[in-house]
């Protein structure tokens, strides 16, 4: 199943093998942003301007839960690996991270990068416990995910939205890649926030992961970067 904000304040959901409309899900007032579906896809997230976040049943079509949850508008929605954690990000670069259970908040988090631009991109660790998120100006902040507590922020060298992040296995490296027309990923070290290289990606950004070792860095045509 796709969904998709239909540019009004409506959510569309679509069956993939047939390319037929499902569901319109209705309630919110303002356009739609952004939406996700969690690990399941039993659940989906749409976030919206006019400053709500909301949780529907993807078989029933039915409204889980409402959450008035920013001041702002919403411009990012993205659930955690299991699902447990939505993070939902605003136009004021701010990010609050919510627990899909209980549907209280968990932290705040403020991507401070060159212009505070708002969130685009996520990643998870495997475990949850870290978020990294990339923004509209290039920058890249990492964060405990249950305190908010800032662990690292990164500028890459284009001030350009950032397309994709991927987190090493052992938190210590982070790879980010920029803008529309992407050649290079920027390799950071989380812990002192540095460049240590921009390698060539030959293949899609969207599929950049490390290996189980975290020392090597691949895009879906091979190897992109060894770490020294």
């Amino acid at each position: 199943m796709l969904a998709s904000g239909s540019g009004d304040k409506t959510v569309r959901l679509w069956d993939v093998s047939t390319q037929q409309e499902v569901a319109v899900l209705s309630g919110h007032t303002r356009c739609v942003n952004s939406v996700a579906f969690d690990g399941s896809g039993k659940m989906l997230a749409s976030g919206s301007s006019d400053r709500s976040l909301r949780m529907w049943d993807t078989h029933s079509h039915a409204a889980i839960a409402c959450l008035p949850v920013r001041t702002v508008p919403i411009t990012l929605v993205h659930f955690s690996p299991s699902s447990a954690l939505v993070l939902v990000a605003s136009s004021d670069a701010s990010i609050c991270i919510w627990s899909t259970s209980s549907c209280a908040a968990v932290a705040t988090l403020t991507l401070t990068g060159v212009t505070r631009a708002a969130a685009c991109c996520v990643a998870w660790s495997n475990d949850e416990a870290v978020v990294a998120a990339g923004a509209m100006d290039g920058s890249v902040g990492v964060w405990k995910a249950c305190t908010g507590l800032q662990l690292a922020v990164m500028q890459c060298p284009q001030a350009a939205a950032v397309t994709h992040i991927t987190l090493s296995p052992d938190l210590r490296l982070l790879a980010a890649a920029v803008g529309a027309t992407v050649s290079c990923a920027h390799v950071f070290d989380v812990a002192s926030a540095s460049l240590l290289a921009s390698p060539a990606v030959r293949g899609s950004v969207l599929q950049l992961q490390w290996s189980a070792d975290a020392r090597v860095l691949k895009d879906d045509q091979g190897d992109v970067w060894t770490a020294p």
